[in-house]
């Protein structure tokens, strides 16, 4: 697995100190355990960013928007000050989850729009961007980022994308875990260009870390989704827990770190 379990162990200032004082932007530090030898090694910061969305689709200015869980109606600032209001489709993606759980169970699915289909102000989501106004993306929206776009359907999240400031963005949802034994935690993340170190993708349940990594892993300039699995029983208690996204980037060498993520699921037993 990328990136950490549990903690983020980043060590930010031994490692900033070292690309310092090489005179270089490489993402020399971080591991992949799982990728099997897919990784690039090495990877020069890039600038390859994610294009401003269209005041059709998150607002001019890059004013922040907020979904609301479980609302059908979403607002977006406009231009001048205007009020644009999207009915959200009330079709529900599904997506088949990489990993299942076992034991007898029935495995049930409880994140809702996993896979970002119902565009980027998807009710299923929260969603919040200093820059963009959300995170999800289209291709004819945001470009690709030196990746690969979406890794299924049309919409995907992106964290990060800009090179000329710094950029914090979030996804979260609040859903019922089951009582009933295992639960997994199953999302598809692309890193094709990193920045540096300071740049971080964190994932939390209830505010508790439960994955992070940031742009000095050796996944950073890797074309192509890598499914990353988190064994989440604990939270499996039969009440309310919040997941969230997160991407806190800095664009300390004036480049772009791109996480993206794609194919969200939490499969319970119910």
């Amino acid at each position: 697995m990328r990136g950490v379990v549990l903690g983020s162990g980043l060590f930010v200032m031994a490692q900033l100190a070292g690309a310092c004082a090489t005179g270089t932007t490489d993402a020399d530090v971080g591991a992949d355990d799982d990728d099997g030898g897919e990784t690039t090694g090495d990877i020069a910061s890039s600038s390859v960013g994610r294009m401003p969305m269209t005041a059709s689709q998150s607002g001019a200015g890059g004013a922040s928007t907020t979904v609301s869980t479980g609302s059908m109606t979403s607002t977006t600032g406009g231009m001048g000050g205007a009020t644009t209001t999207t009915t959200a489709s009330t079709t529900t993606t599904t997506t088949t989850a990489a990993s299942t759980t076992t034991g007898g169970c029935t495995p049930v699915d409880v994140v809702s729009d996993g896979g970002y289909e119902q565009g980027v102000s998807t009710p299923a989501w929260a969603l919040s961007s200093i820059t963009f106004g959300s995170p999800v993306c289209d291709v004819a929206g945001c470009g690709m980022g030196g990746g690969t776009g979406p890794r299924s359907g049309t919409f995907w999240a992106w964290f990060g994308g800009t090179g000329a400031s710094s950029e914090i963005a979030t996804a979260s949802q609040t859903f019922v875990i089951p009582t009933g034994g295992m639960a997994t935690l199953d999302f598809w993340l692309e890193i094709p260009v990193c920045d540096s170190v300071l740049d971080i993708f964190e994932v939390t349940m209830d505010g508790q870390l439960i994955y992070a990594t940031d742009g000095a892993d050796l996944a950073c300039g890797t074309v192509g989704y890598q499914l990353e699995s988190i064994d989440v029983s604990a939270f499996a208690d039969g009440g309310q827990h919040t997941l969230q996204f997160k991407g806190d980037t800095v664009a300390l060498f004036f480049g772009a770190t791109n996480f993206m993520v794609d194919d969200v699921a939490l499969i319970a037993c119910q």
